[in-house]
C-alpha cells in the first residue's frame, strides 16, 4: 500500500514534471519526503523483500514496467535494516567541546542509518554534543543533477531554515558535503535570504583536525581493505587522503586504493538509475579490480556510491563488507 501512494505522490505531486522520466520524479518525489514518507518506505521495503517477490520479480524482468524500475529495486540494500537515530546525543566526556549537528540527507536517511549512528558515536567520544535537526531534507545534489536548480535552491532553503540555530553541520557524504559547500554559490544568485551559512565539515576531516580523535584506542584489526576514491572527495573536496589518514589508526588494517581510483564509478547521482547501460559497466569494472585485490572490505564516502557498487558486489559473488570509514573506525573503537 505505501508503495503504491508513494508512487501516487510522485504523478499527483508538485515534485513530477512531464518531461522527466517517471523513475526519476519518483526519486525526487522520495528525496523530498519527510519521516512520514520514509516509516512507510523503509515498512514496504521490509514487507517487500521477505515476500518472495524479489525473486518472482526477477523471472519476470523483461516486462516493460519492471524493466523500467529494475534499476531502483536492484539498489536495495539486502537485507534492509536501517537503525533509529537520536534527535540528540549529549558527550559522555567530562568537559564537552562543542554542540555539532549532523546532515543526514534524503538516501543514507533511508539506506544508510548505520553511517549516521557510527559518525555519533565517535563525535561524541570526542566531546561534541550531537543534534540532528527536524525538517532538514536533501541536500539538494539529486535536483542540480537533472537541472532543476530551482528545487535545488528550496532544498538549500529548507535547510537553512532547520539549521538555523546550528554553527556547524557534519555531513558524512561526500557526494552530499560537495553540494552543500556549493551553498553560497547558490545563496549569492538570490536577492535576499535570511539565514546564515554555517560551516559545513566532512567528519574525516573534523575527526582528523581534533586532538581528542588522535588519544583514542581501536582494536587491532587484522584484514585487507581497498579503498574506492568517490569523484566527489577527489575532484571536489580534493580530501580523498583522509580516509587513508584515519584508517591507519586501526592496527594490523592492511590499506590499499581501489585500482584506477580516477576513473568514475558510474554512480552519477541518479545516473546509476537513469543511464544504467552506461552506470553498470562502470561499476562491473570496479567491482573486477574488488575481487583481484583479495580485500575483505570495501570503503567508500559517498553513499550512492556505496549502493551502486554493493548492487555489483552481490551479483559478482563478494561476500566482505561495503563500510563508510567512520562505520569501521567505530567498530573497532575501544570503549
Amino acid at each position: 500500500m505505501a508503495f503504491a501512494e508513494l508512487y501516487r505522490q510522485a504523478l499527483e505531486g508538485d515534485h513530477f514534471k512531464p518531461n522527466r522520466s517517471l523513475l526519476v520524479s519518483w526519486i525526487l518525489a522520495l528525496a523530498m519526503g519527510g519521516e512520514t514518507t520514509r516509516r512507510r518506505l523503509n515498512r514496504s521495503i521490509r514487507i517487500y523483500q521477505r515476500s518472495g517477490l524479489p525473486r518472482l520479480l526477477v523471472l519476470l524482468a523483461k516486462l516493460p514496467l519492471l524493466k523500467s524500475i529494475q534499476p531502483l529495486l536492484v539498489l536495495l540494500p539486502t537485507p534492509h535494516n536501517p537503525q533509529p537515530v537520536a534527535g540528540f546525543t549529549q558527550t559522555q566526556v567530562d568537559q564537552p567541546l562543542r554542540e555539532v549537528t549532523l546532515f543526514t540527507g534524503c538516501i543514507a536517511n533511508l539506506f544508510d542509518t548505520h553511517t549516521h549512528n557510527a559518525t555519533i558515536a565517535l563525535l561524541s567520544r570526542i566531546g561534541c554534543d550531537v543534534t540532528v535537526a527536524e525538517n532538514q531534507t536533501c541536500c539538494g545534489a539529486a535536483y542540480a543533477h537533472n537541472g532543476e536548480m530551482s528545487q535545488a535552491k528550496a532544498c538549500l532553503k529548507q535547510n537553512l531554515t532547520a539549521f538555523a540555530n546550528s554553527s556547524t553541520v557534519i555531513y558524512n557524504s561526500s557526494g552530499c558535503g560537495a553540494f552543500l559547500n556549493d551553498y553560497p554559490a547558490l545563496m549569492a544568485s538570490e536577492e535576499k535570504n535570511p539565514h546564515e551559512l554555517p560551516s559545513f565539515l566532512d567528519v574525516l576531516d573534523y575527526l582528523e583536525q581534533s586532538d581528542r580523535f588522535h588519544q583514542l584506542k581501536f582494536k587491532p584489526l587484522q584484514t585487507q581493505v581497498v579503498v574506492h576514491e568517490p569523484c566527489s572527495q577527489r575532484n571536489a573536496l580534493k580530501t580523498q587522503t583522509l580516509v587513508y589518514r584515519l584508517l591507519e589508526k586501526i592496527p594490523g588494517l592492511r590499506i590499499t586504493p581501489l585500482a584506477d581510483n580516477q576513473i568514475c564509478c558510474g554512480a552519477g547521482g541518479t545516473k546509476m538509475v537513469t543511464q544504467p547501460e552506461l552506470a553498470n559497466p562502470m561499476r562491473d569494472e570496479k567491482i573486477a579490480a574488488l575481487s583481484l585485490s583479495g580485500a575483505e572490505i570495501l570503503i567508500t564516502t559517498n553513499h550512492t556510491c556505496a549502493l551502486h557498487l554493493m548492487s555489483g558486489a552481490r551479483d559478482a559473488g563478494f561476500e566482505g563488507q561495503l563500510m563508510h570509514p567512520v562505520q569501521l573506525l567505530a567498530q573497532q573503537l575501544i570503549n
